[in-house]
C-alpha cells in the first residue's frame, strides 16, 4: 500500500479523475504522479490505490447539510459586489486591474515556520483600518488570477493576501516553464506544511497597520483543503473561512474548528461530495457555526475563470455568498442572518 500524505491523496485522484474523464493522457498522468509521489514504484503504488478507491466511490453524492438557500442574500450583494463580479465568460483579463487606483498592491514577505513566505498584498489605497482575507491558491501555485482575487477583495474594503505556498521550494516563478510540476513540489512538502505557511499569513495579516483584527480565509481545491486546516489550527485568529471544494480535514479536528464556515461545493464534484459526508456530520454534531452551499450544474473548479470549468453562474453565486460571509463575520457592523436549530445558517 502507497503511504501518502493527504496532499499527495488528494492530487493523485484528481490525476486519475481528470485521466478518466479524457482531460489528461496516461503518459501525462503517470508524469504528475512520479513528480507527487517523487519515485515511479511509489507512484505505481499510489495510482493503483486510488483507482480502487475511486471505484469504490458513490456515482452521485448529496452533501449532507448543504442546501440551495434562497436568494435573498446573494441579490442584496449585487450592488456591493458590483465591479467585482467574475466574468460572463472564460477569460484571461483582469476583473480588477492592478493599477485601480482605488487600491494598493504589491509582492511582500513575512517569516514562516521555517523560511521566508512570499505572497501577494492588496488592499484599499485610502488609509483606514480594514478586516483581512488570506487567499490560498490551486495547486500550480500563485499565478495572476489569485493575485485578481486578492485585488477584487481590496476594492471591496478587505486587506487581502494571496500567499504563495511554493515560497518553501522557491517560489511559484521557479514552475514558470513546467506548471504542472508545481503540484509535485507542494506534494513533496508534507501534509502539514501548506497550513502552516498559511498561518503565518495570519499572524503577518494580525500585525499589519490596515488590518483591524478580523482576519478571514479562501481557497480553491487544494487551497480549500489548506482552508480547512487552517480553520481547525488557527484558534481564535480566524473568524470565518470561505473554502470551496477542497478536500476535507481530519474529522477528529473539527472540535477546534473556531471559525464560522461556508463550504462550497459543485454538483457534479462527486469526488469531493463524497469526501466531505462526514465532515458535515462532525461540523453538525459539534455544534459549529457552518453551511454547505452547492453551485447547480457546476464541477470542480467552476471559480477559476481561467479554466475549462468555469461556470459564469456558480462562481457569480459563489462570490456574493463569499462576500456575504465576510460581510457578516469580520466586517464591523455586519448584517444579520437567521440560524437554524442545528448550528448552520441559511444562506
Amino acid at each position: 500500500m502507497a503511504h501518502m500524505n493527504d496532499i499527495q491523496k488528494y492530487f493523485i485522484e484528481e490525476f486519475i479523475e481528470d485521466f478518466q474523464a479524457q482531460r489528461m493522457g496516461r503518459r501525462e498522468l503517470v508524469r504528475r504522479a512520479v513528480l507527487t509521489m517523487g519515485g515511479v514504484a511509489t507512484a505505481a503504488a499510489a495510482l493503483r490505490q486510488s483507482t480502487r478507491a475511486l471505484a469504490a466511490a458513490p456515482a452521485y453524492v448529496s452533501i449532507a447539510g448543504a442546501r440551495p438557500g434562497n436568494m435573498s442574500e446573494p441579490e442584496q450583494q449585487q450592488g456591493r459586489t458590483a465591479g467585482t463580479l467574475p466574468p460572463a465568460e472564460r477569460t484571461t483579463d483582469h476583473v480588477v486591474s492592478p493599477d485601480d487606483p482605488a487600491i494598493s498592491a504589491a509582492m511582500v514577505s513575512f517569516p514562516g515556520p521555517v523560511g521566508t513566505v512570499r505572497g501577494y498584498l492588496a488592499r484599499p489605497a485610502a488609509a483606514g483600518s480594514y478586516p483581512a482575507v488570506v487567499v490560498i491558491h490551486e495547486n500550480r501555485g500563485l499565478y495572476e488570477p489569485n493575485m485578481d482575487i486578492a485585488r477584487r477583495f481590496a476594492k471591496l474594503g478587505f486587506v487581502a493576501l494571496a500567499v504563495d505556498l511554493l515560497s518553501r521550494a522557491g517560489g511559484t516563478e521557479q514552475f514558470a516553464s513546467d506548471p504542472q510540476a508545481a503540484g509535485g513540489a507542494l506534494g513533496q512538502l508534507g501534509g502539514d506544511a501548506p497550513a502552516a505557511d498559511a498561518l503565518a499569513a495570519v499572524t503577518y495579516l494580525k500585525a499589519h497597520p490596515s488590518v483591524n483584527g478580523n482576519i478571514g480565509a479562501t481557497g480553491y481545491c487544494f487551497g480549500g483543503g489548506v482552508v480547512w486546516r487552517m480553520g481547525m489550527r488557527g484558534g481564535a485568529d480566524l473568524k470565518a473561512i470561505v473554502p470551496h471544494y477542497g478536500p476535507p480535514p481530519p474529522v477528529d479536528e473539527v472540535p477546534n474548528l473556531r471559525a464560522a464556515a461556508l463550504g462550497v461545493y459543485a454538483e457534479l464534484d462527486t469526488r469531493i461530495n463524497s469526501q466531505s459526508e462526514s465532515l458535515a456530520e462532525a461540523l453538525r454534531a459539534a455544534g459549529k457555526t457552518w453551511e454547505f452551499w452547492t453551485a447547480p450544474a457546476a464541477n470542480h473548479a467552476f471559480f477559476n475563470n481561467t479554466g475549462q470549468s468555469y461556470n459564469p453562474e456558480g462562481a457569480r453565486e459563489a462570490w456574493q455568498r463569499t462576500i456575504a460571509w465576510f460581510d457578516r463575520f469580520l466586517v464591523t457592523t455586519p448584517r444579520s442572518l437567521p440560524a437554524t436549530g442545528d448550528g448552520s445558517l441559511e444562506g
